[in-house]
């Protein structure tokens, strides 16, 4: 990062708010260079936050396309004419802020190469704070969604080289009083406990070695009290090892990377409920 420009590269993700250029209540530009196969790519380029507000830049059946959550109260897409063809190419969004004050709207041009192939209008934006916790990823998006318009993950098929975001000097974030920015925090954690039923709580299953802990942060986590441990996401993500034990035990590591873990899908119905031990197994 220099000055109003920070460079992103592929691998880096679960980058917190704070640890990006700030693109709220100003002017600015996402660009990317990108590696599409034979056959067309979809997936992230590069997102951040999820669910309860945030943005993301994306192929959608092969079409550039930017996708902005307006306080999961409105999901606004702007979405390119024609897919980008195979081979190297760049994209590029330009938010360009309508100005005049915080949480103001903006017009979205998308560019392939330096040629336009869409545009459209945000009627307002998100003045303050994303998410407390969610986080800024490439390639793929490692929380939860942006928006829905696509499935949990959503690994692009293709490859990011680089991504680049420049922001503007027409920035409004003066205007945000410190009271401001704790409601914001505040209340964006509340969003996450609506959306998952509460705040954390933990209960034992009925084998009494297990159990089930459901926090703000959209993670419902099942295992054993010394034993291991395996994470629901809001989407149902199940994170096992990929020996595929029978029982509780799933040796502990410094990481999750050195666990080996897999991610398959889980519908809500599986989650463990009252009584239900089973869920704390590995099928």
């Amino acid at each position: 990062m220099k000055g109003n420009r920070q460079i992103l590269y592929p691998g880096m993700g679960g980058l917190p708010q704070e640890g990006i250029l700030n693109v709220k209540n100003k002017s600015h530009t996402i660009t990317a260079e990108i590696v599409v196969a034979e056959g067309g790519a979809e997936g992230v380029i590069v997102n951040q936050a999820g669910f309860s507000a945030g943005w993301v830049v994306y192929l959608k059946q092969g079409r550039l396309k930017y996708g902005y959550n307006l306080a999961s109260l409105k999901h606004f897409y702007v979405e390119a004419g024609e897919s980008v063809p195979t081979g190297t190419h760049q994209v590029r969004m330009e938010f360009a802020y309508d100005g005049g004050g915080l949480a103001k709207g903006a017009t979205i041009t998308l560019f392939v190469d330096g040629n336009k192939v869409g545009d459209g209008h945000l009627d307002a934006t998100i003045p303050i704070g994303f998410s407390a916790d969610e986080t800024t990823d490439v390639g793929r998006d490692t929380g939860s969604r942006v928006v829905p318009d696509f499935n949990y993950g959503f690994l692009l098929t293709g490859r990011v080289n680089w991504v680049a975001i420049e922001t503007d000097d027409d920035d409004q974030t003066h205007l945000i009083t410190p009271e401001q920015q704790f409601a914001s925090t505040s209340l964006s954690i509340e969003l996450k406990e609506r959306a998952i039923g509460g705040p954390r709580e933990s209960r034992k299953l009925s084998c009494g070695q297990c159990f089930q802990s459901r926090g703000h942060d959209g993670l419902i986590f099942l295992g054993s009290r010394s034993r291991g441990f395996r994470s629901e996401g809001v989407a149902g993500l199940a994170a096992r090892p990929k020996s595929g034990r029978k029982d509780h035990a799933v040796p502990r590591r410094r990481s999750s990377e050195s666990l080996n873990l897999r991610y398959r899908r889980r519908p809500p119905a599986e989650i463990a409920g009252p009584g239900d031990c089973s869920a704390g197994r590995s099928a």
